[in-house]
């Protein structure tokens, strides 16, 4: 029995008791905690909740360390979600998110050979204090002087940040000595491993690709690559799986269908939040695609790796009190990122920001999120016109618009609002005509759209080991490409042991950033074709995305 099969209904019937609007039916698996968050309930609200109605004071985290680990097993504290705090009195302090639980009480002295007293705490405080006490355990050494008590409402979890990180290798290693032995590996070690490598090897995706043999091909993508990089035993499956279910709050049996989840994760350089996506697989078993998405990876306008004319444009466009601000690119182009820096942005500057996501990426201060999937409303339209009804002044809708959500966003209702819209086509014109095929009143999209951003992230070279490269050795297309370019300084791919032999490391990007100016506007305004449009921008002033790049 795990901590999330005991009893805890007690925290939904507190927050009910103290006003909150607690709707819908729990799904299988999905704590009460996760419910009231779900629900909106601020998680500061619900440890509150939960320290009143158990009558005790939350968890302590100033003085956990690894020292802690030998008065709870390993294994245990993962089972049940929990982690040990100290002895005082002669009881073993734990913090758990379900502090009302006999049964967990009785398990834990048990397992402990001691009295033990349940101190409430939030389910993502808990999984970064474990990496603390247990962070030998994976072979993570790690600093546990900068773990802090639980934050302000307004404020982030406090990130557990580990000093050194492993790779791939050592995941690796342990699972073949594990094979050797025929000694399982504990399969939470692995999943951890597994994460912590991700994280410090910058990846975006990890898919767990079920194999012949039943065990996981896991390929990480670094930069935009996609690349094989080790195995996990057969043996070690099915425990990952549920694992990763477990944290993610989703069902534990078999899906017939790709089912999504959330969860925190304690990374080299902060909290990461990671997506998690399980769904059949065609040659049986489950396939598991993680997404994930780091502290670090929270970028501001500045930083976005824009020039400075493209970043003085985006912010004029972000200056605007009302109208349509596009942000355009294929998937893998890093609208998300851009979204993320613009309405950070904007919160900075004292307004009011609300984003409506499908799903949400990364929890952000002070800014109103709302999943579709996870709310009252049910889709994208419903989940905007919400917003709107709010005194929020920037609105950012992270998935794609529809017809409906455009037109929504275009009409007067007396409000100053400034709506960022996501799209996924390729460049400024395509964008004008995807909007055209959506809104075909061209004068009130001319009249409400205030820009488009159209990017690309592009890998850059490896500076340990790319090498001059001639431009007649060249294939004779990329060279009538090149022509009319500086080529002194060009470079090719190599591959060293500092990229992982790709030849590449790191990205940045190229966008290009595209005002209403007056004869780009009058241009919107008649329906002109893609040529007139660039040859609009360009008597501005305005490059084309290929120029950028």
């Amino acid at each position: 029995m795990t901590n999330a099969d005991e009893a805890d209904d007690w925290l939904i019937d507190a927050a009910r008791r103290a006003g909150h609007a607690v709707r819908g039916e729990r799904g299988r698996g999905t704590t009460a905690w996760r419910m009231l968050l779900n629900a909106g309930v601020a998680e500061s609200e619900v440890l509150r909740l939960a320290c009143a109605a158990s009558g005790n004071e939350a968890a302590d985290f100033q003085k956990i360390s690894p020292a802690l680990a030998a008065l709870l097993p390993h294994g245990t504290a993962l089972e049940h979600r929990v982690v040990p705090l100290g002895v005082l009195d002669k009881t073993l302090d734990i913090a758990t998110s379900n502090p009302k639980s006999a049964a967990l009480e009785r398990e834990l002295a048990f397992a402990a050979k001691q009295r033990v007293r349940l101190r409430p705490a939030s389910p993502a405080d808990i999984l970064a204090a474990q990496a603390v006490v247990y962070g030998a355990a994976y072979g993570t050494p790690t600093d546990y002087k900068s773990f802090q008590a639980p934050p302000a409402a307004s404020q982030s979890p406090a990130p557990v940040r580990l000093t050194t990180a492993i790779d791939a290798r050592t995941i690796a290693a342990g699972v073949a000595a594990g094979a050797a032995t025929g000694t399982p590996a504990a399969s939470p070690d692995i999943t951890d491993r597994l994460l912590t490598a991700a994280f410090a090897d910058r990846a975006s995706e990890v898919i767990l690709e079920p194999a012949a043999d039943g065990g996981f091909v896991v390929r990480l993508r670094v930069d935009g690559s996609l690349n094989d990089r080790f195995r996990i035993a057969a043996p070690h499956v099915p425990r990952v799986v549920q694992t990763l279910k477990e944290r993610a709050a989703l069902v534990p049996d078999k899906v017939t269908g790709p089912v999504n989840g959330r969860m925190t994760f304690a990374t080299p350089t902060g909290l990461g939040a990671v997506r998690v996506c399980v769904e059949p697989a065609p040659i049986g078993g489950e396939r598991v695609v993680l997404r994930l998405f780091s502290a670090q990876g929270l970028l501001g306008v500045a930083e976005l790796g824009f020039p400075a004319p493209e970043t003085h444009r985006l912010n004029q466009i972000l200056a605007s009190a009302s109208g349509i601000m596009v942000i355009a690119g294929p998937p893998g182009a890093g609208t998300t990122t851009t979204m993320y820096a613009v309405v950070r942005e904007a919160r900075k500057a004292g307004r009011l920001v609300a984003t409506v996501e499908e799903p949400i990426d990364y929890p952000l201060e002070q800014i109103a999120q709302v999943q579709v999937s996870e709310s009252p409303f049910s889709t994208v339209n419903s989940a905007a016109r919400a917003a709107f009804a709010s005194p929020v002044s920037v609105v950012g809708i992270g998935t794609p618009a529809d017809a409906a959500t455009l037109e929504l966003c275009v009409a007067p209702d007396g409000r100053q609002r400034l709506v960022i819209i996501c799209l996924g086509t390729a460049d400024t014109p395509a964008t004008i005509a995807a909007l055209h095929a959506l809104l075909p009143n061209a004068s009130a999209l001319a009249a409400a759209l205030q820009g488009v951003i159209a990017q690309r992230l592009m890998r850059k070279l490896c500076a340990a080991c790319a090498v001059p490269q001639p431009v007649h050795e060249l294939p004779e297309q990329q060279q009538r490409l090149l022509f009319g370019f500086p080529t002194a300084k060009l470079r090719k791919p190599v591959g060293c042991a500092q990229c992982r032999t790709t030849g590449y490391s790191g990205r940045t990007a190229i966008a290009e950033v595209v005002p209403m100016l007056p004869g780009i506007r009058a241009a919107v305004a008649r329906n002109a074709s893609a040529a007139e449009l660039v040859h609009a921008a360009m008597d501005n002033g305005i490059g084309t995305l290929w120029e950028a790049g």
